[in-house]
């Protein structure tokens, strides 16, 4: 007998570890814990999503190393909301290889997911075809089948929760009138949701905001009228929470891709929606949590090691030093007290630029953080101006540096007309290499955000920040503002 209860003592002391998964050794009835409800139920789960990076991505890797830090987070899958290849822009490119070299970084970069990671079509992904562009979306369709399959959109179901992953771009081919969800779309969508009534929830995945006032999606909102649902979007690059149908729609801002505010590669931060982030969604038994996590506010776990921690810290902190430890590769980086690190032209520093023709009158002045350049073709050296400033640090052979400056132009007559921002790359006899940078486009009256990566060359021993501007004329005007030189992976 006394065997027969030890035995049912066991199993009951291993039923209770095997529903709590939980056990202490404090007998007192006061705990130093608040509660035993842990959130780890079996049906709850985590999934993040990116946003996108288009419009051409303010630099390179971010929106590969966004998907970095959402694998720290071991989420059960990671999906996107579209628009993660920049697609084709001129005629002259429309060719299959061509999307296909852009279409095997995209392969390269999401195929380290440590999670499944879900592709979702977005207009850049496969495009519309449009004049001087009439086979873009069958060639860009072509490119998506070879690499993911033939199916562009499709469901899928993951612990009783129903993901319906649309594509807005069917629709956007030579047929007259153009839609973005087919007809054949909307009635497999129908289905889907037809075949799934037990569902504890449904998410909608749609590239484009401006598909949900379609017919046929709003079809999709109709069917699922009757049961809980949250819809996600990209494409505006501004995140924004919408309230429709007493549902929540959310629009996701970027991971890379330009913004809309005029500047373009300037994020005004959360408060404007405009942020590179992941958002961050639990699944939970009373529905989806939902938080966004701004991508530089994700640091790996040796962010901070004896290798690469500033010195000075090491000695306040009395940190052992570890013998034979590896230094880290740590890349130049130039001191924001000295010159170009999300500077404005405010600092001290940015005033001091040098006219290299010395001009009775320097046509240039600081107003308000920006650099404002503007014409006087009274000026000694007629209708050109050229400024200069050093490059106070050595910039290292090989490594890459991006430079970047967002621009706006008030020129009444671009023809003819030229504004450069570059670097001189100076050799050890004192001359110029070569110059390196952009031309800022003086047709476009919109503020614009120009960058050029630049990789000194082994024989440069100097660098200066060099703008020119050639052959404007009175009452022209040119604004600089957020000149960066800072270095890049």
């Amino acid at each position: 007998m006394k065997k027969i209860f030890m035995l049912m003592a066991a199993a009951a002391a291993f039923s209770a570890i095997a529903a709590g998964n939980f056990t202490h050794d404090v007998k007192t009835e006061k705990k130093p814990w608040t509660h035993e409800r842990f959130q780890d139920d079996d049906q709850d789960f985590n999934f993040i999503i990116i946003p996108d990076r288009t419009g051409g991505e303010r630099a390179p890797g971010i929106w590969a190393g966004a998907l970095q830090k959402a694998n720290l987070f071991h989420p059960a899958f990671i999906i996107s909301v579209g628009d993660m290849i920049e697609g084709i822009y001129r005629p002259a490119d429309l060719k299959l290889e061509n999307l296909q070299a852009q279409y095997r970084e995209l392969v390269g970069i999401t195929g380290k997911s440590e999670a499944p990671f879900f592709h979702l079509v977005g207009n850049h992904d496969i495009s519309r075809d449009r004049a001087g562009f009439p086979d873009v979306n069958e060639l860009s369709t072509r490119a998506w089948v070879e690499n993911f399959g033939a199916q562009t959109y499709y469901s899928f179901v993951y612990k009783n929760v129903l993901f319906i992953c649309f594509n807005q771009m069917e629709g956007r081919d030579k047929r007259t009138p153009q839609c973005g969800i087919t007809e054949t779309q909307c009635q497999w969508a129908l289905n889907t949701i037809k075949q799934h009534p037990d569902v504890r929830w449904t998410m909608i995945f749609v590239h484009s905001p401006w598909v949900w006032n379609e017919g046929t999606f709003m079809k999709v909102e109709k069917a699922l009228a009757d049961r809980p649902y949250t819809v996600f979007s990209g494409d505006f690059h501004r995140y924004t929470k919408v309230r429709r149908h007493n549902r929540d729609y959310y629009m996701l801002a970027t991971a890379g891709g330009t913004h809309p505010n005029g500047g373009g590669r300037t994020l005004r931060g959360p408060e404007y929606g405009e942020m590179d982030h992941l958002t961050y969604v639990t699944m939970t038994a009373k529905g989806p949590k939902i938080v966004n996590i701004t991508l530089d506010g994700i640091l790996p776990e040796d962010v901070a090691t004896t290798a690469n921690i500033k010195a000075k810290l090491l000695a306040t902190f009395d940190i052992p030093a570890v013998k034979n430890e590896p230094k880290a590769d740590t890349p130049a980086v130039i001191p924001a007290a000295n010159l170009l690190v999300n500077s404005t032209f405010d600092d001290p520093a940015m005033k001091e630029w040098v006219s290299r023709k010395k001009a009775r009158k320097i046509i240039h002045e600081v107003k308000n953080g920006k650099l404002l350049l503007s014409g006087d073709v009274n000026n000694k050296y007629r209708k050109n101006l050229t400024i200069t400033q050093n490059v106070p640090v050595k910039l290292v052979p090989g490594k890459r540096y991006r430079l970047a400056a967002d621009a706006l132009s008030k020129v009444a007559d671009p023809n003819g007309k030229e504004a450069t921002v570059m670097i001189r790359a100076i050799g050890a006899n004192g001359q110029s290499i070569r110059y390196y940078g952009f031309t800022i486009d003086l047709k476009k009256s919109t503020p614009q955000s120009c960058s050029y990566i630049y990789t000194p060359p082994a024989n440069a021993v100097d660098h200066q920040i060099y703008i020119d501007w050639k052959n404007f004329a009175d009452e022209d005007i040119l604004e600089l503002d957020n000149l960066v030189l800072v270095p890049v992976k």
